[in-house]
């Protein structure tokens, strides 16, 4: 636990701060279930459900959004061999900011040790237009894990027809392999510029990053072919890429206009991923469908 306490203790709350950590181990029946459980505010988990030896757990943020303000904090620490998918049953909202432009702040620590199996997936973030907000997601992971991840950011509301034009969105992933930073992957979204430049998003409002480090990685350069040949055709409304990075790291990237074909490529590659490398069959979250 020392990197969840270091991150915890270093960590700047705003007005509104809530917690939320949990430490997870394998019973005796080689499940996964929650072995501790703090939490402060309104972030809660709800009751996990089973897949096989697969524990689907959902975050839940009963007030929907993040304001002007918010500092929300989640810390997981997986133990050997446990096996677990994270996600959450909407989207996270983060709404305009007030006149005084205080940050809108949201952290994750996900430690996993060996041997574990984790999936993080949470549902797109939607940032609303004169959002003023940060993200970051550190990652910690033993040699002869497997974890697959992502994130998707969608700027401006589609539904409404609103676009982000003023604002900014910061999101940083930081992916550590025992205790050594390999990768990390930071974006500013500018309101002004991002979706419109050619170097941004080029006209596009969704960005999405996946993230998967293989406890196996002697199998690699077969599902990459297995993955390039199953992704979706290029086209104008989303634009891929999958690459191998520090032999063990699989990196897919993702910018579009269409959140439903983002999220069909993201499962697919979460899926082909598991179901290649793991025991058993991956199975969807139940919430995905509802």
């Amino acid at each position: 636990m020392s990197e969840v306490k270091k991150s915890f203790s270093s960590y700047s709350f705003g007005k509104w701060e809530a917690f939320l950590s949990a430490v997870f181990l394998l019973n005796k029946e080689n499940r996964t279930y929650i072995r501790d459980l703090k939490h402060f505010g309104p972030l809660r988990i709800q009751r996990l459900f089973y897949e096989g030896d697969v524990a689907h757990l959902y975050l839940l943020h009963p007030p929907g959004g993040i304001v002007s303000g918010d500092s929300l904090l989640f810390e997981f620490n997986f133990g050997k061999k446990t096996k677990a998918v994270i996600t959450t049953p909407s989207a996270t909202k983060i709404y305009q900011a007030r006149s005084n432009i205080s940050l809108q702040q949201q952290k994750t620590v996900v430690v996993i040790k060996e041997g574990a199996e984790i999936s993080f997936l949470p549902q797109e973030t939607i940032v609303f237009n004169n959002a003023f907000a940060q993200s970051i997601v550190d990652i910690f992971v033993k040699q002869g894990s497997t974890f697959f991840g992502w994130d998707i950011v969608v700027l401006g509301r589609q539904s409404s027809n609103e676009e982000f034009l003023k604002g900014s969105y910061e999101s940083e992933i930081n992916l550590y392999i025992d205790d050594v930073l390999k990768f990390r992957d930071s974006n500013l979204f500018d309101g002004s510029i991002s979706s419109k430049s050619v170097a941004g998003l080029n006209g596009n409002s969704i960005s999405g990053t996946c993230l998967c480090v293989l406890k196996n990685p002697d199998k690699l350069s077969e599902l990459l072919s297995k993955l390039r040949s199953g992704l979706p055709a290029l086209t104008s409304d989303i634009l891929w890429s999958v690459t191998n990075f520090r032999e063990s790291i699989i990196i897919l990237r993702v910018i579009g206009s269409s959140l439903q074909k983002v999220k069909q490529l993201f499962e697919f590659a979460w899926l082909s991923i598991f179901k290649y490398f793991c025991n058993g069959e991956p199975v969807s979250p139940r919430i995905w469908s509802t």
